[in-house]
């Protein structure tokens, strides 16, 4: 009896051993991101972004828009932006002289040929991402490349999309996270299309100085286990 009690006892203790470290390993993960790591993310959602530039800070529908242009976000952060071509851009507006994919009544930045269209900050932020379509019909690959303040490339990437009339809320969301606020500058392009690739728009671009970390969750997963370790101590070991 005495024996199987300490089998008992060895075993319990080797399992309270097993989750206590899985805590201090999940805590590790959580906490040691190194500073310059960049997280690529495509598609995701505007409910991810808690500030806006807004496009129809440049005026109404038809304003030309030179090179350089400035928005201010509502935090006071403020972006200039270029287009690479010589001429003017235009702002425009679904459902009135835009006939495309985002949502009816969006203003909108249309490059009139002139992109692609670079952005810098004031300030490094999180995260940055607007939605954008190809002027013509047809498939197209949106690029967007991103640096910090030193014009370091931080990062390079495409994603496809579709371009119709629909109306629909439907094009592509095309942003980058970093897990540190350094995103200084962003370009927006088109790497293929059907036809001129230096012609289309994006709308509202939004931004995040500071997104929360998914280390959080593993930090609360580590908290959890070690909770539950302390537990089975208390009830087997007690």
């Amino acid at each position: 009896m005495k024996t199987q009690a300490n089998e008992q006892k060895h075993k319990s203790g080797l399992l309270i051993k097993a989750l206590e470290t899985l805590a201090v390993g999940a805590i590790i993960i959580g906490s040691v991101v190194p500073a310059n790591a960049v997280a690529k993310v495509a598609n995701i959602s505007r409910s991810n972004v808690k500030n806006n530039f807004v496009i129809s800070q440049l005026g109404p529908d038809g304003t030309a828009v030179s090179s350089p242009f400035l928005l201010t976000g509502i935090d006071g952060l403020q972006v200039t932006g270029s287009f690479s071509g010589s001429g003017n851009g235009e702002v425009r507006q679904e459902g009135v002289d835009w006939t495309g994919n985002f949502a009816v009544a969006d203003s909108l930045l249309w490059t009139n040929g002139q992109g692609p269209i670079t952005f810098s900050l004031s300030s490094g932020v999180e995260l940055f991402g607007n939605q954008l379509q190809a002027d013509f019909y047809g498939p197209f690959v949106a690029s967007i490349a991103y640096y910090d303040s030193n014009n370091n490339l931080l990062g390079y990437f495409t994603e496809a999309g579709v371009r119709n009339g629909n109306e629909d809320n439907s094009a592509i969301f095309l942003g980058v996270q970093d897990s540190v606020p350094e995103i200084s500058t962003v370009v927006f392009g088109i790497a293929s299309c059907t036809q001129d690739c230096a012609d289309f728009a994006v709308n509202d671009l939004g931004y995040a100085a500071t997104v929360t970390p998914e280390s959080g969750l593993l930090l609360l997963f580590g908290s959890g286990v070690l909770d539950l370790g302390g537990y089975l101590r208390r009830r087997l070991l007690g």
